[in-house]
């Protein structure tokens, strides 16, 4: 089953996650927490963090996403006086340089979300990050043999997980809120799509109701610089605080907001076999973990990705190569035992020809010369002769027997030339319509014109009304339409029987059997 490592570097701890699965179902295999000495800047800190996941805990190399810690990025809402992937990458930094000031535009790695786009207009999100920290994460990384598929903020990776596993619902506005040790991400979405988003210096480890006040200010300057087409309705609470703190939050954002504050877990969600520590340390700081794992699974509703410019993921193959050599082993089997299965075959169909063969001429040989005695079959010696050989002799002779077949059968009044249908046929075709015991009736004379399809009789009977049930009889099957004709009945004075004529429309398109 495909696996996907998420990799979260924050600013004191590093975050893993190995989750199995696909698009639609995912198992969380493990999760840990590893203290960063010296916080994310210090190298050595964060290379002894990296080797104790992958080294110590070994944790799969092979499809890693790291996030970055959004603290250290540039975010910015941007609109641009047009649509299309390719103008808007071609000028995306050119458009960005007016709205930066603390870093050098060339300096950073840039990608973009797209949050709504017009005829003539694009708006997005902008995110930005600096190469040289680039530079030295994926050399930490490279250190320790991991070559990350893709990098990722740690902000987009929560929208992500929160969207991707159902937590937030596709018909509401809302807010979601993660709280750090000194940085509280800020996310606004519409109907489950991401509308904008930004990080706030607000650390809620102080008095909850100044931190409450605090964040109850930003979020207000938060909503009234963005346009959102719908009321908010709901704050979505996630992040590192303890139970007793998070409902103080809750309930101050309920009081000074109006807004309903759920609570973020996505362990109700996911099958996992964590212990209750584990699983309540991820409930509360895996979120970022979980959106980059399923980013590696091919789930991802953000779409950045700072693997750009010079940081381009040169091993996109190897992601997929033991699926793709796997595959074509089983293929190289089954092509292989297709092929003996034909090799087989061949060899058997060789060897019993002739036998088959010399069986049949026997056979056609009997009844040819019972029926055709001019037509002679001589036997045929197969034993010496290649297989292409045999095939072109059996060819010949079944053509031989073919045209003695179409001969006999155009004797016998079948195939193309058939003879003609004596009258008594269609006579005995319709007597066969007639009741057994019926009455007492004389044919003498029986008239079949084929060309239009009509039969005409008539002789001598007994009884008057006899005609008619004749007629009567013959129109209950729809291959006949019977009347009496024109002339009539009429008495004959010699012997007092009655002189009858009856016309028969044939409606069959085929003559009787």
């Amino acid at each position: 089953m495909p696996s996907a490592v998420g990799l979260e570097i924050s600013d004191g701890w590093l975050r893993a996650l190995e989750l199995d699965g696909h698009e639609r179902k995912q198992r969380i295999r493990r999760f840990v927490e590893v203290p960063i000495e010296g916080g994310a800047k210090s190298e050595e800190g964060l290379g002894r963090a990296l080797a104790t996941v992958f080294r110590e805990e070994r944790f799969p190399r092979g499809n890693v996403v790291v996030s970055l810690d959004v603290s250290q990025s540039i975010l910015r809402d941007l609109t641009v006086p047009f649509v299309g992937d390719d103008q808007i990458r071609k000028t995306l930094k050119f458009n960005l340089e007016a709205y930066v000031h603390s870093h050098e535009v060339e300096g950073l790695v840039v990608d973009y979300y797209t949050v709504e786009q017009t005829e003539k207009s694009t708006q997005l999100v902008v995110a930005g990050f600096p190469k040289a920290i680039l530079t030295s994460t994926l050399e930490a990384l490279t250190r320790v043999k991991v070559d990350p598929v893709a990098v990722d903020l740690d902000l987009f990776a929560l929208f992500n997980s929160a969207s991707a596993c159902g937590l937030i619902g596709d018909q509401i506005n809302a807010l979601l809120l993660d709280f750090g040790p000194r940085f509280t991400k800020l996310i606004s979405f519409e109907n489950g799509a991401l509308r904008a988003a930004r990080f706030l210096r607000l650390s809620m480890n102080g008095n909850p109701d100044a931190a409450v006040g605090s964040l109850t200010r930003e979020i207000n300057r938060f909503l009234l610089a963005r346009p959102i087409h719908e009321p908010v309705v709901s704050i979505y609470l996630t992040g590192d605080c303890d139970d007793e703190r998070f409902q103080s939050f809750s309930e101050g954002l309920k009081r000074d907001l109006g807004f309903e504050v759920v609570s973020l877990d996505a362990r109700a969600r996911l099958e996992h076999k964590l212990d209750d520590e584990t699983a309540c340390r991820f409930a509360a700081h895996g979120g970022v973990t979980l959106g980059l794992a399923l980013k590696g699974l091919g789930v991802d509703n953000v779409g950045v990705d700072f693997r750009q410019e010079e940081f381009v993921y040169q091993r996109r193959f190897d992601a997929v190569k033991k699926s793709l050599l796997l595959c074509l082993l089983m293929l190289a089997i089954l092509l292989g035992q297709v092929a003996l299965y034909y090799r087989n075959l061949h060899a058997l169909f060789g060897r019993n020809l002739g036998e088959v063969l010399d069986e049949e001429l026997d056979q056609a040989q009997a009844v040819l010369s019972e029926n055709f005695p001019e037509e002679k079959v001589e036997k045929l010696d197969l034993a010496a002769l290649p297989l292409a050989e045999k095939q072109k002799k059996a060819r010949e002779f079944f053509q031989r027997v073919d045209a003695a077949k179409r001969r006999l059968e155009e004797s016998s009044g079948k195939g193309e030339n058939p003879l003609p249908v004596s009258a008594l046929e269609y006579w005995r075709e319709m007597t066969s319509r007639l009741p057994t015991q019926f009455g007492f009736f004389t044919l003498n004379y029986l008239r079949v014109d084929l060309g239009r399809d009509r039969i005409s009789f008539h002789g001598k009977m007994d009884d008057r009304g006899l005609a008619d049930k004749i007629v009567k009889q013959l129109n209950e099957f729809e291959g006949f339409k019977a009347t009496i004709s024109q002339k009539g009945l009429v008495l004959d004075a010699k012997d007092g029987k009655y002189l009858y004529e009856i016309d028969v429309e044939v409606k069959k398109a085929e003559p009787p059997k």
